[in-house]
């Protein structure tokens, strides 16, 4: 059995751990104060140093990234600081942004008056994403009450700007110009799209409509939202048909009212998804993995797997796809078999109901690549690893691995990565639960790169 972590999502504070001393044994040599030691093969190129304790909050902290990219040729970062007040049982994890060029420490630490908190009656019911908007140095915040389904939108403050009734676990996005877009399928029922602009213009534009489920035979199995050049919504979708894999692109008729003649929806593109068995394949479990949209050519790249679980009883998937849309015409990129790797598989299958478009990413070329935490429970409790996989037509290769107890003896994580300007970057931080406390020399966030 495999328990995978997501780097992005795990280590959240053991309150216990950081009454070790340092530095840690066999660490006295690291006068630079590491975390990625070179044999690696990731190279620190920015510090992001620790911002304090802050509002009275014991010594029980650690750091967690949330993005990385770069913006007007700097590296730009959004992160959190954690504390845990233990007599009150008070957990927070206060966002912070800030931007640093390379091989420099960043001197700007803006604490953003938002966080998330847990204990002492303070629980919330969301899952929060924490982002920035592509190519700058804003940061949004997406609620997800996966339990009473909602949605809810911060501004870069921290301030509540919209909120609307959400759907079947919904997969978003922000758009180049600073649009949240949503969508989500009621497989057999209704598509759903949300979009709002942000920051708000106008103040309330917060749209959420429906569309049918199975369009002229088609049913839609997942929906893919973009918003085209033209200013007008679409949705992408792989459906089923008579036993083939089919696919249909419309446009979205937000002038019009659901269920009503002409409809809310006019069908732009449709046909057989070629290079895909057609007989006795399980055509209805089709599990989008993510997505892209380019603005400027039209094209959707996307990424599949065929999930079975629904008609075998087991929760095995066979193969991952990548395919690509542009107006008249659906080419298949790659397939990869997903009985080459037992740990990316495994990291497939805890896919379901997380919004982790951030996580799982592709490269221009259609490259889908990814990182992950894990620890292998069988035949024996083995060291946590952490890896880094890219899939395409070569297969599915591990890029990066780090194994703790045996590459590294360091108490930090690596995640948020990013393929930036041609490399591999990630964040590395502290976790907080190990032998590096406040005021160590560790303890700070590193901008890594891997080397080729």
């Amino acid at each position: 059995m495999k328990k995978i972590l997501y780097a992005s999502l795990a280590l959240l504070l053991m309150a216990t751990g950081c009454t070790k001393t340092s530095p840690s044994d066999g660490d006295s040599d690291n006068a630079d104060d590491l975390l990625t030691e070179p044999a690696t093969g990731w190279k620190r190129v920015a510090i992001i140093p620790f911002d304090g304790l802050g509002g009275g909050a014991t010594p029980y902290n650690a750091m967690k990234g949330f993005d990385l990219q770069k913006a007007n040729g700097q590296f730009a970062v959004l992160y959190t600081q954690h504390s845990l007040e233990p007599v009150a049982h008070v957990s927070s994890d206060y966002f912070y942004k800030t931007v640093v060029s390379e091989n420099a420490t960043a001197t700007n630490l803006q604490k953003i008056s938002f966080g998330i908190f847990s204990g002492g009656g303070n629980s919330s019911p969301f899952t929060w994403y924490g982002q920035l908007l592509p190519n700058s140095v804003i940061p949004v915040f997406t609620g997800m009450d996966y339990n009473n389904n909602y949605i809810q939108l911060r501004n870069s403050t921290g301030d509540i700007i919209a909120g609307a009734p959400a759907s079947n676990y919904p997969t978003f996005k922000y758009t180049n110009d600073g649009t949240f877009l949503a969508g989500s399928m009621w497989t057999g029922h209704e598509s759903f799209l949300w979009h709002y602009k942000n920051p708000p213009d106008p103040i309330g534009d917060f749209s959420a409509t429906y569309r049918p489920g199975v369009i002229e035979g088609h049913k839609r199995l997942f929906n893919i939202p973009v918003k085209a050049a033209d200013g007008n919504y679409y949705e992408f979708s792989l459906c089923s048909k008579d036993g083939a894999t089919t696919f249909m692109v419309i446009r979205c008729r937000e002038d019009r009212t659901y269920g009503a003649t002409p409809p809310n929806y006019e069908i732009v593109d449709a046909g057989t998804v070629a290079n895909m068995p057609q007989s006795g394949f399980p055509a209805d479990f089709l599990e989008l993995l993510t997505y892209d949209y380019n603005t400027e050519t039209g094209e959707i790249t996307f990424v599949f797997d065929d999930f079975q679980s629904a008609a075998s009883g087991s929760d095995a998937r066979k193969n991952i796809y990548c395919y690509r849309w542009r107006q008249g015409s659906l080419t298949r990129l790659w397939q990869a078999s997903l009985d080459q790797d037992a740990d990316f598989s495994n990291a497939v299958k805890v896919y379901i109901n997380k919004n982790m478009l951030n996580e799982w990413r592709l490269k221009p070329d259609g490259t889908l690549y990814t990182m992950a935490r894990f620890e292998a429970n069988v035949p024996q409790p083995a060291d946590p690893a952490i890896k880094l996989w890219e899939v395409n037509n070569s297969g599915v290769k591990v890029i990066s691995s780090i194994t703790y107890g045996q590459t590294v003896q360091k108490d930090f994580t690596l995640s948020t990565c990013r393929y930036l300007d041609g490399a591999y970057y990630a964040l590395a931080y502290p976790t907080g639960d190990g032998r590096y406390r406040i005021g160590d020399p560790h303890y700070h966030m590193e901008i890594v790169k891997l080397n080729p």
